[in-house]
């Protein structure tokens, strides 16, 4: 039995002599960041903040509606088939004050009757208007007829170029 003690004695030495504390090491570095939580809930609506003050009111209105009520302040201009050469036509307003609201380029087939494909409206819009300049409007016709390079081909093509305008006071 004396060894058995003496046996246990030296066991529980070793042990205690094993796991005396030393000093710590130092601290290892972090670990990966772990997976993203689930997202709460939507919290409550704050408050409505204060209104604001209410603006300058605006200057009144002309009796009557304005400028431009009347029917007679809108007219339109269109160029005669002789206006148009080598394919090529426009009108334009009456003075660079007035302001133009649409237009529009028209083969009269009452006038002259191209053959089918012959020709073919290739430009049909506003030109450039620089300030203080004249709005107007430009049309443009190709032809697949060799005698198109004539002015007589265009002559009597019946070609029109349109725009109608504001006239402003």
């Amino acid at each position: 039995m004396h060894r058995h003690a003496f046996a246990v004695l030296i066991s529980a030495l070793i042990v205690t002599g094993c796991s005396s504390a030393g000093p710590v090491g130092p601290q290892g570095p972090a670990g990966p960041a772990g997976p993203a939580g689930v997202k709460g809930d939507t919290g409550a609506q704050g408050a409505q903040g204060i209104p604001g003050m209410q603006g300058i009111a605006g200057m009144p209105g002309m009796v009557g509606g304005g400028l431009y009520t009347r029917r007679a302040d809108l007219y339109c201009e269109t160029n005669e088939a002789s206006g148009i050469s080598g394919g090529n036509g426009g009108v334009g307003c009456r003075r660079p004050q007035d302001i133009a609201i649409s237009g529009g380029c028209l083969q009269d087939g009452n006038v002259r009757i191209f053959p089918a494909g012959e020709i073919g409206l290739t430009s049909n819009g506003p030109k450039f208007w620089p300030a203080g300049s004249v709005a107007s409007w430009e049309c443009r016709w190709t032809s697949t007829n060799p005698s198109a390079a004539q002015p007589a081909y265009w002559a009597d093509g019946g070609m029109f170029a349109t725009i109608c305008c504001i006239n402003t006071p």
